[in-house]
This record gives C-alpha cells, structure tokens and sequence, in this order.
C-alpha cells in the first residue's frame, strides 16, 4: 500500500475505516488507523460478547488478513482475535456491520483462525482505497504521538 499519508489509498482508508466505524457505531474520536506495512485499523466497540461480558471488545483491520473481532488481554494493551471476517480484505461496511451484530447477538459467524487474504505487495487494495478518498469529503484526522499513525478525531 502507498504509506504516503495523503495519497489516495491512505485518504481512502481514512474514509473507509470511518465508514464502518459510522456504520458499527463505533465513536470517531477513538477510531485509530496506522499507515505501516502492513496499513492496520483500531476501532472499540461498546457491546460486549456474551461470554465475555466484563472484557472490552474491538475490531481489528490490516491490509493482508482485513477485518477480526478482538477481546482485551488482561493488561489492556494486547488483543486477542476470536473471529475473523473471512472472504474479502476491504469488505463493504454494511457486511461488516452485521458480522459485529452476529458476535453481540451470540451467533459465531467469520471464522476462528486467521486467513492471509493478500500479500502486502499486492497493489490492487491501493486502487480499491482510492475510490474511499473522494474529493470534497472532509474526513477530520491528526498525526498521532509515538508514531503510531494517524488518528481520526
């Protein structure tokens, strides 16, 4: 992926991952995406999974394996993924919606191993980011500290 920061692929993962924040319910304030190799995304949700009812639960994204659901490890920096949204590494945010609605409701749908769906050299994700980063969209976002990327706020 183009790591240039204002390059359409990463304008268009900035909207992208906005989207399905919008689209999960997830806050924009916390949504975290970082241009790296490979290009990964944080968003927190605010359900729960019902066998883990006391545990912070989030989505995860990276440009080779897309989207999984993520329980906090006990220290509350580390995930743990425990499913993922098999099939397509930049699937519509409507699809992601109801894989999070699935986990809440109880049901186990994507799978639980993790899949490579592409390799990083792959530059075909850049052209499917490029249609996310359309001129006139105002998408606010800062750099993070720490290097970790840009955060949308």
């Amino acid at each position: 992926m183009d790591l240039d920061e204002e390059a359409a692929p990463a304008r268009g993962l900035r909207r992208y991952v906005e989207r399905v924040g919008a689209a999960v319910g997830a806050g924009a304030d916390l949504v975290v995406w970082m241009l790296d190799v490979p290009a990964a995304a944080y968003l927190p949700l605010a359900g729960r999974l019902p066998g883990f009812p006391g545990v912070d639960l989030a989505l995860v994204w990276d440009e080779q394996v897309g989207w999984a659901a993520a329980i906090e490890a006990d220290s509350g920096f580390d995930l743990i993924e425990v499913s993922y949204l098999a099939g397509d590494v930049l699937p519509e945010p409507a699809q992601v919606a109801r894989f999070v609605a699935a986990l809440l409701g109880g049901g186990r749908p994507g799978q639980p191993g993790r899949v490579v769906l592409r390799a990083v050299e792959d530059a075909d994700l850049d052209r499917r980011l490029a249609r996310y980063a359309q001129p006139g969209l105002n998408v606010p976002w800062s750099l993070s500290s720490g290097g970790t990327g840009p955060v949308l706020s």
